[in-house]
């Protein structure tokens, strides 16, 4: 049963995400070509969350986090589990150009 949850949410986090994934992917590799260290892309990329957060939080597109909240993901929650999923996926990314 808590597995199910777990899931659930890992779910709903992921339907969330797409929307920047894209976006996310493509400022990674052109700061990877730009010679640009891990940590600094990770800090870039935290400070674009926060603001899309506050974007989120100062506008009308709060209503439509209301799906996510009814499945039990506050809109901190859901932003945070969104960066630590691009980070991951920044990780990896940044590994494998590195190989290369």
């Amino acid at each position: 049963m808590l597995l199910a949850q777990y899931l659930r949410k890992c779910q709903l986090v992921f339907h969330f995400y797409k929307r920047f994934f894209w976006i996310g992917l493509l400022l990674t590799v052109f700061l990877f070509w730009g010679k640009i260290a891990l940590p600094v892309i990770i800090m870039m990329k935290l400070v674009l969350i926060l603001l899309v957060f506050f974007t989120y939080f100062q506008t009308r597109l709060d209503q439509k986090l209301t799906f996510y909240r009814n499945f039990g993901l506050s809109r901190t929650s859901l932003f945070a589990y969104s960066f630590i999923t691009d980070t991951l996926i920044t990780i990896i990314l940044f590994q494998i150009l590195s190989a290369f």
